[in-house]
């Protein structure tokens, strides 16, 4: 059906023994084509009966991340499976090296994984403590070096600090000094003899705090020690910053030493999170030193370690060697750690679809639903083909249901971007017209109705070229790659519009010869001249430039979203035709034929009519505006016929557009009245009030044999009571009740028991489904009815307003392209500075490429997305559909591709 309509889908019902369950689905899986519904869907999630075997796939799928991340980390090269094909060739060889089932493959997959895990996480554990270890040496040594510079205390340095009291004067005394050091013992033994000497005791708190916390760190020490403490501090600067690492600054506090002030500071540098270094009272030469030699050790060791583990990891994922067979290798080169992923991701898909199923015949038979692209036969025929049909698994197609259908679109490289943006705002309902196939074309054109401008638009026409043949190479642009093509049509239309402007980042470009001469009161319109494309450029020299981009890019806008909402009332005629819903359509596409649709037809009569005096020219708002107030009347100049006729069609617009209005708001309220049936049917232009039972109006949907069920029911059992009455006259010496159990269980035929599970069976499914009766009375139907004509009408005047937003943004970026160009390049030539000309020209494409390539293209882009959204969409489509996800082991492997 391609992108208009969704494709077919149909609802099967498979049976299969429990023992050939995981066969089965692992079968479907290859196949692709089928979509299980979960029957287990109000279970609990431990209690399903898989539920252990998923728990188990998701652990060693944790396990098997946690690897691959330090692969990533040691810039491992891996291989994975290039094809789907390739990953079941090299499963084949791994199940004859393990020799086991396929199905207990799983068993020796998650053992040696979690081996795997356990060593790594050894050998993970004793790498970060070396990495700890070595941080600290650092630490240590910057913290020391930056205490050296602040004390200065050079690295020769071998004395300390000490005071001496002579009277009231504090003499500081410092053997750094090396003649007061040769007087330094006299002056100690002078002193020692004195009676009033007495020596201070100075001490010294180092380490690292955090940079950002510097500034409190410093004012609560000083708070905390009433200015008694001498805090000094200094950033370290690393040689290399990494994403993770927090900037750091060593400090050094010098205070009088003593048991409080000391346990005090201790307790305020914890609270910071802070590490406290011992200080060295001798030779920092010497610790440093020492701190060196251990940085070099602790360094060779760790990447010692790491080359250890990396060639572990190598080892590790050599598939070919662990595990060759002899002869030829199977394994194609593949590593081991994305194999036993893709591997425990199918296993985990498989158990995953095992719990959708129901049991029945106390666990021996398992039954399910799935939708299909296919028939049943065609299933069968698949899977024959494939030569992995099994007898114990059967297909039986469900004809005439009434369930919602999921929602199945098939898409290429190039559509899948313009269909992913319908998708954004909701999913397709089942054969409901799709707006993706018309947002292909009309997206990247009202983008480029905004962004229109020759330069602009060829900078991101080329752009997006040189994506589309090399951002599958570029690691940068991968991003960005799968709008490619989105982003080419983009930049396509912006040049286009471009040339439809005549504007070349502001400056005009004459293609042809100007329709306008320059005379002595300026320039003057040859009547025989038409230019022949795009707006002749002398209109940008013009004094009433502006007033006319202002009029023509108002009208074009209007123009524009008129027609584009008109497309989308005409698409609710395609979905009405597959709805039954011709009701609203008619009267929704009349009245804004009639309104907006009559208003399009005035400016374009307009345009092709010659008003000598422009003054005097009618004004369409004005004249729209009379014909609602005044119910046709026509005070002004007519556009498009005289007086009298002007008014006459415009009495008449009116009055059939007044007439469709109530057809709106009764006529659906009424047939269903007459009808019988208040349950209100699920139309593509209606709110969904709920799930509704649809055609029939009754508690639930059936499908076509059910009907036969109810019959055949109610004579098994008049059979039944009649054979049981034969069976009591012929054995009247027999215990009555004996006899009738005997009676019963000879003769009830089989069928009974399997029309009794298929309808226990229809059951459950509906339950799923959650197809209920939901029927509305008459006062709901008629509000909803009220509520979406009130909606339409106020929204047919509101979304044509929103469609101004094409001239507001286009005449915001030609203006913008104008003062960049005018404060920039014309500035930088009145200078007569080739400085400044150089200057001025690098400001004008930082401008250009910052804001109206980057920050105005996106703008342009959002408001192109609201008006798909909102103005055109919500005409005739709802988005409440479901995905159609079928297992399809093809989409893991590409996937892990990506």
């Amino acid at each position: 059906m391609g992108l208009f309509r969704s494709e077919d889908l149909y609802l099967c019902k498979t049976t299969m023994t429990k023992d050939c369950a995981y066969e089965s689905v692992k079968q479907l899986g290859r196949l692709g084509m089928v979509s299980f519904v979960d029957l287990n869907i109000n279970e609990q999630v431990y209690d399903l009966p898989y539920a252990k075997e998923v728990s188990r796939c998701n652990e060693t799928l944790k396990s098997i991340d946690s690897i691959l991340q330090e692969c990533e980390r040691l810039k491992l090269p891996l291989k994975t499976p290039a094809s789907i094909n390739e990953y079941y060739m090299a499963q084949n060889g791994l199940g004859q090296v393990m020799q086991v089932a396929e199905h207990r493959m799983f068993d020796c997959v998650e053992k040696e994984v979690q081996e795997y895990d356990e060593f790594l996480s050894t050998q993970t554990k004793s790498l970060r403590s070396i990495k700890s270890d070595y941080q600290h040496l650092q630490d240590y040594r910057d913290a020391l070096l930056a205490a050296a510079k602040l004390l200065d205390r050079q690295p020769v340095n071998k004395g300390k600090w000490a005071y001496l009291n002579r009277g009231n004067t504090l003499e500081k005394v410092s053997e750094r000094d090396h003649e007061e050091s040769k007087e330094y013992p006299s002056k100690k033994k002078l002193h020692e003899e004195s009676n009033n000497s007495f020596q201070i005791k100075i001490g010294h708190l180092i380490g690292t705090v955090g940079t950002e916390d510097c500034f409190n760190f410093k004012r609560l020490i000083f708070r905390a020690t009433r200015g008694n403490a001498l805090i000094q501090m200094e950033d370290i600067k690393p040689k290399k910053l990494k994403p993770d690492q927090t900037l750091r600054s060593s400090f050094v506090v010098t205070f009088q030493e003593g048991t409080s002030i000391r346990e005090k500071l201790e307790r305020i540098i914890q609270s910071f999170g802070a590490r406290l270094y011992d200080y060295p009272e001798q030779n920092f030469s010497k610790v440093i030193e020492d701190l060196e030699n251990k940085m070099k050790d602790t360094k060779r060791l760790l990447k010692d370690s790491n080359r250890e583990l990396k060639n572990y990891l190598i080892q590790l994922n050599d598939l070919e060697s662990k595990k060759m067979l002899g002869g030829n290798s199977p394994f194609y080169g593949i590593s081991t750690l994305p194999m036993y992923k893709m591997f425990v991701q199918i296993e985990e898909q498989i158990y995953r679809n095992m719990n959708c199923l129901r049991s029945v015949d106390n666990g021996n038979v398992q039954y399910g639903f799935v939708w299909s692209t296919e028939k049943a036969e065609v299933i069968e025929d698949e899977l024959s083909r494939k030569g992995a049909l099994l007898q114990e698994l059967q297909f039986e197609n469900i004809h005439n249901h009434e369930f919602e259908t999921p929602t199945l679109f098939k898409t290429n490289a190039f559509t899948e971007q313009f269909h992913s943006i319908v998708e954004t705002y909701g999913i397709p309902k089942y054969k409901e017209v799709n707006p993706s196939l018309f947002t292909i074309i009309s997206f990247p054109f009202l983008f480029g109705v905004m962004f229109g401008d020759i330069g602009h638009g060829g900078l991101l026409f080329i752009s997006a070229a040189f994506l589309c043949m090399f951002g599958d190479k570029v690691k940068a642009l991968k991003p960005i790659f799968q709008a490619r093509y989105l982003l080419l049509l983009m930049g396509f239309f912006s040049f286009f519009c471009g040339f439809m402007y005549n504007d070349f980042m502001s400056i005009p470009i004459e293609l042809s010869h100007s329709c306008f001469t320059k005379g002595i009161n300026g320039y003057r319109h040859n009547p025989n001249c038409v230019y022949p494309f795009g707006i002749d450029p002398k209109w940008y020299v013009a004094t009433n430039e502006l007033t006319f981009m202002n009029s023509f890019k108002m009208k074009l806008a209007v123009i524009l979203g008129v027609s584009q909402m008109l497309l989308g009332i005409f698409l609710r005629f395609f979905n009405a035709h597959d709805f039954c819903d011709y009701v609203e359509f008619i009267a929704q596409f009349t009245v804004l034929c009639c309104w907006f649709g009559y208003m399009n037809v005035l400016i374009i009569a307009k345009w092709l009519t010659h008003y000598p005096d422009s003054s005097r020219a009618p004004a369409i708002i004005a004249s729209m505006i009379d014909m609602f107030l005044k119910f046709g009347a026509c005070e002004k100049t007519p556009i498009i016929s005289d007086k009298a006729g002007t008014e006459h069609i415009q009495i008449l617009l009116l009055i059939i557009s007044f007439a469709c209005i109530p057809l709106m708001l009764f006529l659906r309220p009424i047939l269903a009245l007459v009808a019988g049936d208040h349950a209100g049917h699920q139309q593509p232009g209606e709110i969904e009030l709920e799930h509704t039972i649809g055609k029939r109006g009754k508690g639930y949907n059936k499908f076509e044999d059910e009907d036969e069920y109810d019959g055949f029911q109610e004579e098994e059992r008049k059979f039944t009571e009649e054979n049981m009455k034969d069976v009591i006259e012929e054995n009247k010496d027999q215990n009555f009740e004996d006899m009738s159990n005997k009676g019963i269980k000879d003769d009830e035929p089989s069928e009974i028991h399997n029309r009794e599970r298929h309808h226990e069976q229809m059951n459950s499914l509906r339950k799923v489904l959650k197809i209920e009766n939901h029927g509305h009375s008459m006062e709901e139907l008629f509000v909803h009815q009220l509520i979406e004509t009130i909606e339409f009408v106020l929204g047919t005047v509101s979304n044509t307003a929103s469609y101004l937003r094409l001239w507001a943004l286009s005449l915001a970026h030609s203006q913008l392209a104008d003062v960049f160009y005018e404060k920039t390049l014309v500035m930088g030539l009145e200078y007569k500075s080739p400085v400044m000309l150089f200057i001025l020209q690098q400001l004008f494409w930082v401008a250009t490429l910052g804001v109206l390539m980057s920050m105005d293209s996106m703008e342009c882009f959002l408001h192109t997305l609201r008006l798909h959204w909102v103005e055109f969409q919500n005409k005739f489509y709802k988005g409440t559909g479901t995905k159609f996800a079928p297992l399809s082991f093809k989409q893991i492997a590409i996937g892990n591709d990506n």
